[in-house]
């Protein structure tokens, strides 16, 4: 019970909160999987991942960023996808996609907000 506490707090101080539906929240495994099938279907093929290294975690789920697979071998601009979507996967394990226009900007926040207000109610 002890390190349950401590790690709630540890949580709340980091700005973690968790959402009320716990029992129904996937891990970021899980996640990193859903992503994974989302761009297999956007871009046949297996030449298309996310940023293993850069994945944006939140409270209501992960962003992914979508890149070549040669560019997380090799780290060569030559291998940026350049307007490909971020995608985010909410902790339910709903998937939505953030525009590469959204994502170029650093803007996903307030992409977000306008598009699934709900991210961002309160509970």
């Amino acid at each position: 019970m002890k390190r349950l506490l401590i790690a709630i707090l540890a949580a709340a101080t980091l700005g973690y909160a968790p959402q009320a539906h716990a029992k129904d929240a996937i891990s970021s495994d899980q996640a990193r999987t859903i992503a994974q099938s989302k761009i297999d279907e956007i871009y046949p093929g297996g030449e298309v991942t996310y940023l293993p290294d850069k994945i944006d975690e939140r409270k209501f789920g992960w962003i992914f960023h979508i890149v070549f697979r040669k560019y997380v071998e090799t780290h060569s601009l030559d291998y940026i996808l350049y307007g490909a979507p971020s995608l985010l996967v909410e902790r339910d394990g709903t998937i939505d996609e953030i525009p590469g226009s959204v994502v170029f900007q650093h803007r996903e926040d307030d992409y977000l907000r306008e598009h699934i207000p709900r991210l961002f109610n309160e509970n």
